[in-house]
């Protein structure tokens, strides 16, 4: 199933048409057909949360809808099981969010990684 796929569907579920969803949204209905029908990279995260709330979408279902628009966005870059593993583990995710703020050098990832491989092989 794509991100598009899955908007579709649970949109189709709520009984709503693309008009109402983007009005709800503040989009326009071409700009809602084209990420639905894969023509568009899906929205940045801000806009995804808002579809999540404007969708009633449970934590489950937000966490699916995030992962299928992360692996549109950056399939071509990063490989499906790394796309996969970082959506399915909280700690790993909080991990990537702190290098992200604390500004990690390569130096800083070798080490990391350096570290896992010793202790685990």
């Amino acid at each position: 199933m794509t991100f598009g796929d899955f908007i579709k569907a649970k949109r189709e579920e709520k009984m709503m048409s693309q008009r109402s969803f983007a009005a709800l949204l503040g989009l326009s209905p071409v700009y809602v057909s084209y990420f639905e029908s894969g023509k568009r990279n899906p929205p940045k995260r801000e806009l995804l949360l808002k579809i999540s709330e404007v969708l009633h979408l449970d934590s489950r279902d937000t966490d699916t809808m995030l992962y299928l628009a992360a692996q549109q966005k950056y399939h071509e870059d990063t490989p499906d099981d790394i796309i996969g593993y970082v959506c399915s583990n909280d700690y790993a995710k909080n991990a990537l969010r702190v290098a992200k703020e604390c500004r990690i050098t390569d130096e800083d990832w070798d080490f990391f990684t350096n570290y896992i491989y010793n202790k685990y092989y």
